[in-house]
């Protein structure tokens, strides 16, 4: 999933994610190598990393695709050297309930909606695009379908 970082620092942003005891993620918010005024973006692979960043007001889905992603924006943290803008996170990011982030039992009419196959990922980029703001970042799964089927359903009525 492509993301985008709404500040802009010279040289980018670098932010570590940790992988569970594994080596650190490094992903690098920077423009691309041929629109250095455009946006700063970064590939983020892991569902989880892209959940916490979408948790923050500042990281948004980029909506271009992913054409413009740079070149190298990810890579394991122990293979660069230091940088020198990090962006640092002064308090620890709280983990969500466990209910928030497994996949829960899926009701009928949700899977004519096409609904019931999408991560939770998936489910709050498609909140965002279709009810027009971002969803509180410990929302439910099933919160995110039941309000993404009542917002079409309301949707629907409107247009007659």
């Amino acid at each position: 999933m492509l993301i985008m970082l709404s500040i802009h620092r010279p040289g980018g942003t670098v932010v570590f994610m940790p992988n569970n005891g594994a080596k650190d993620t490094k992903y690098n918010f920077a423009p691309s190598d041929t629109d250095p005024d455009g946006p700063h973006l970064a590939e983020v692979g892991n569902s989880r990393h892209a959940e916490l960043f979408l948790a923050i007001p500042e990281y948004s889905v980029w909506p271009g695709g992913s054409a413009e992603a740079p070149v190298s924006s990810v890579a394991p943290a122990a293979s660069i050297a230091p940088v020198v803008e990090p962006a640092i996170i002064s308090e620890p990011v709280a983990e969500p309930a466990q209910e928030s982030v497994q996949d829960e039992t899926v009701s009928p009419d949700d899977d004519d909606l096409g609904l019931d196959g999408m991560t939770r990922p998936e489910l709050m980029v498609l909140y965002q695009e279709e009810l027009g703001q971002k969803p509180h970042p410990q929302i439910g799964i099933d919160t995110l379908r039941t309000r993404i089927s009542e917002h079409r359903a309301e949707e629907a009525q409107a247009a007659g």
